[in-house]
């Protein structure tokens, strides 16, 4: 690859002026629109994606991480059910709604996700910390201890799991 990401972006806009319902360009412009920052931008080519192709788990998927970093995690919520829809295994998607339903203060269902996530991943030091914060935010602290510790046996120098591991204990 050549590392061109605005030649790209252009040649693919103008693939999608020849072709609007070429699903291919549609995707890659909201991939490459993704990758420089312009979230707002991206939007409106993974929907055309996912209008073209309701069962584009990818594309509902990428949309979910914009909407997320977007703090519009109801949007989010949604394209991740729709995920889980299209393929019940996907433990990304379980994880990842549970932090958007975290972030919509929902923390029983956040819970059951990242619990679900555990399950089809196996043990998973982002997913078991997720996990304790959601078990701190029920005042469940004992538990909470337990997943953080459990996150960083597995990944010792995860900075993010010791700071979890320290805002439970303080």
């Amino acid at each position: 690859q050549i590392n061109d990401i605005e030649g790209g972006i252009e040649y693919l806009q103008r693939a999608i002026a020849i072709h609007p319902g070429n699903i291919d360009a549609q995707y890659n412009l909201g991939r490459a629109l993704e990758t420089t920052g312009r979230f707002e931008e991206a939007i409106g080519p993974y929907q055309k994606a996912i209008e073209i192709d309701p069962g584009n788990v990818d594309a509902h998927f990428n949309l979910s991480s914009i909407f997320h970093a977007l703090e519009r995690d109801d949007e989010a919520a949604v394209h991740l059910r729709q995920v889980i829809a299209i393929k019940p295994d996907h433990a990304g998607a379980y994880g990842n709604l549970g932090v958007a339903l975290k972030e919509l203060d929902e923390f029983d269902e956040a819970e059951a996700c990242f619990r679900k996530a555990l399950s089809l991943k196996g043990d998973d030091s982002v997913i078991l910390s997720n996990l304790g914060n959601i078990l701190k935010e029920q005042n469940r602290l004992d538990e909470s201890v337990k997943m953080h510790e459990h996150a960083l046996a597995l990944q010792p120098n995860y900075a993010e799991g010791h700071s979890n591991l320290g805002n439970t204990l303080a």
